[in-house]
């Protein structure tokens, strides 16, 4: 029988790559073309000696979109940190059961978990990761499904009237081990590879050999994790613990040109991690202390890392990082003695009860704040105690009967009570980690842990 396309002998080859192709199923031969978000320069094409076939002045575009591959369907292509994506767009009262397709060239394709399309070659099994369908800010529930030989995209509900996105993932991956784990930062640096903070409560959450922290050290709390992943998302370049022996919380997470990683947070550890000659090396003596913390390319040290934080409740909530390797971080603080500078926009605390913004430029060459600014942003409740465990205590500054919402840390709302004007104890039962409670009709959310 002569050799097929696909077929492959092992034994007398080079094997150098695996070729597989997604070939759409009854699709429009002739779709228009279009390129969108044109950009500056173009290229010429001058590829063997037959002039009719070389091309001058193409155009370079962010975008180019494939309009009608299915009737109201176009596919449109891009770059996303140096990969190529691409996703379906269905206009509105678009039928997206025409989208068919099929895979070529794989030993085997399935479907792994819920909704997870694989297949395997040579090299082992690869995944094509999960979809990311939507509207606007709407998630819509979606699938790869098989028919015969055939791939499909099976939807849950949607409005039919607005255009729909069908986003085939990157990649999509767990993290984590047999406790509570929550991401709550990512950056990406310009090769792809994402960085990921948070907080965690595994003692058996993923580090890698030599790592700056390879056990876990929060006792009942949180220990603060950060992690490096490849830009396939398949491995971790680095994964660490960073914390002591109290509650550590990871909230944001910035990169530089070097790869360096800057990290936010709060930390309840009087022995929390910090390096010699840093700008604030002892625990404020509030409940939590920000802490700002600069790990090396290689996860394997801190660069530097320092507590900033009064006697009060301080949390770190976002950071920033400039050209010149200076890191801006904001939160909220409850701390009268937060560390504000002279000549500063604000320097003296007007929370009351609630709390202030503040922002902070910290220079890492030197041990001193450069610019630390405090502004004001008042709540119209309170609640206490802080850490709690079966209530809090939500207190109503306001004249009326007020709607507050409780929440998890992924925001997901979790019970709503209507309590009126004054003191009011609300009963919970809850597992330890962290929440928030927010007045429904604006303003900031309260931050409470439940240990």
């Amino acid at each position: 029988m002569p050799k097929q396309k696909f077929d492959h002998d092992p034994e007398n080859e080079i094997l150098l790559g695996h070729r597989i192709l997604f070939e759409l199923e009854n699709y429009n031969p002739n779709p228009a073309r279009e390129g969108s978000m044109q950009q500056e320069g173009y290229y010429n094409y001058f590829i063997g000696n037959d002039p009719s076939k070389h091309a001058t002045y193409v155009g370079l575009y962010k975008e180019a979109i494939i309009k009608n591959v299915y009737e109201g369907i176009d596919i449109r292509y891009y770059f996303d940190n140096g990969k190529l994506r691409y996703d379906f767009v269905v206009h509105p009262y678009a039928d997206a059961s025409q989208i068919k397709f099929r895979l070529r060239g794989q030993y085997n394709a399935y479907i792994k978990g819920e909704s997870e399309l694989c297949f395997t070659t040579r090299f082992g099994e690869i995944a094509l990761a999960d979809l990311h369908t939507y509207q606007g800010s709407r998630v819509v529930q979606s699938k790869f499904i098989k028919n015969g030989d055939v791939w499909q995209i099976a939807l849950g509900s949607y409005d039919r009237s607005k255009v729909l996105v069908i986003d085939p993932l990157i990649y999509s991956t767990y993290i984590g081990g047999t406790g509570a784990d929550e991401g709550n930062g990512v950056a990406v640096d310009g090769s792809g590879c994402a960085y990921v903070t948070g907080g965690t409560q595994s003692t058996d959450y993923d580090t890698t050999a030599g790592a700056f922290q390879t056990t876990f050290s929060g006792g009942s709390g949180y220990d603060v994790f950060v992690m490096k992943l490849n830009p396939s998302g398949s491995g971790l370049v680095y994964s660490t613990y960073i914390g002591g022996s109290s509650s550590d919380y990871g909230s944001s997470i910035t990169v530089d040109g070097s790869g360096n990683a800057y990290v936010t947070g709060l930390t309840q550890s009087t022995d929390y991690d910090v390096t010699v000659g840093a700008f604030q090396t002892t625990h404020g003596g509030g409940l939590y202390d920000v802490f700002v913390t600069k790990l090396n390319a290689s996860g394997s040290s801190l660069v530097y890392s320092t507590y900033i934080g009064g006697s009060g409740f301080d949390e770190g909530y976002g950071i920033a990082v400039d050209g010149s390797g200076s890191a801006y971080v904001t939160g909220g603080t409850q701390s009268t003695n937060y560390d504000a500078t002279a000549g500063a926009f604000q320097t003296t605390f007007s929370g009351g009860v609630g709390y202030d913004v503040f922002v902070t430029k910290l220079d890492f060459t030197t041990t001193s704040l450069q610019e630390s600014v405090v502004s004001e942003t008042k709540n119209n409740f309170s609640l206490y105690p802080n850490p709690a465990q079966n209530y809090v205590v939500v207190e109503n500054y306001t004249n009326s009967v007020q709607e507050y919402q409780l929440s998890d840390i992924l925001g997901k709302v979790l019970q709503v009570y209507i309590l009126p004007q004054g003191k009011n104890m609300v009963e919970i039962s809850l597992p330890k980690g962290m929440y928030f409670i927010r007045e429904r009709r604006g303003g900031k959310a309260e931050r409470f842990v439940v240990e």
